[in-house]
């Protein structure tokens, strides 16, 4: 999956399971207000408060890692940074070290594990649990950008998501700009 199958797939999955959260619990409204009965549910407030710029990094966070450094240094580029291993560290990390933000950590790192669930990482175990089946990451075929949209306008896996995506993505788009919400986005990351 490249990166509008990424931030526009996910983006449409969290924003349909928050308007069905928010459909079976009338009593927080659009604008993130929580009724005092729902204070003591941390995670009904965390889901209904995420900031989608948080989740579009972490979803993004994988490749970053390991597209740069798979193309230095292996003849891959899933290694590191689509491992389960890694992302217990980062939330350990992050959870440690940003005590204040564990809503943004987790958000974060979900964002990136949804991010291994598009690649189907299942797929490919010896990388998903990293070093547990061994140390060494198997090498790919290198593909340069003339492949990748090769493979983009032929492949139908890779096609779909993409184009599901991008109308995703132009959709939320359309969605914030008519509510006239972009500072709101902007300042929270929040898409009512």
């Amino acid at each position: 999956m490249y990166l509008l199958g990424h931030l526009g797939v996910t983006a449409g999955a969290i924003f349909i399971a928050q308007k069905i959260v928010e459909r079976k619990n009338p009593s927080q409204n659009t604008l993130g207000k929580i009724s005092p009965q729902d204070k003591k549910s941390t995670l009904f407030s965390n889901f209904k408060s995420l900031d989608f710029r948080i989740l579009f990094a972490g979803v993004l966070f994988p490749d970053v890692i390991d597209k740069p450094i798979g193309f230095l240094f292996f003849d891959t580029t899933r290694i590191f940074g689509h491992s389960i291993l890694f992302h217990l560290v980062v939330l350990l990390l992050g959870t440690v070290l940003f005590r204040k933000s564990r809503g943004s950590i987790v958000t974060f790192v979900s964002g990136s594990l949804i991010h291994l669930v598009e690649d189907q990482m299942w797929k490919q175990g010896r990388v998903l649990f990293w070093p547990f089946l061994g140390f060494d990451f198997l090498p790919t075929e290198q593909r340069g950008v003339s492949e990748r949209f090769s493979d983009l306008v032929s492949q139908n896996h890779i096609l779909i998501p993409e184009i599901i995506g991008g109308i995703v993505l132009i959709l939320l788009a359309w969605r914030i700009t008519s509510q006239k919400t972009w500072g709101d986005f902007l300042n929270t990351g929040r898409i009512r």
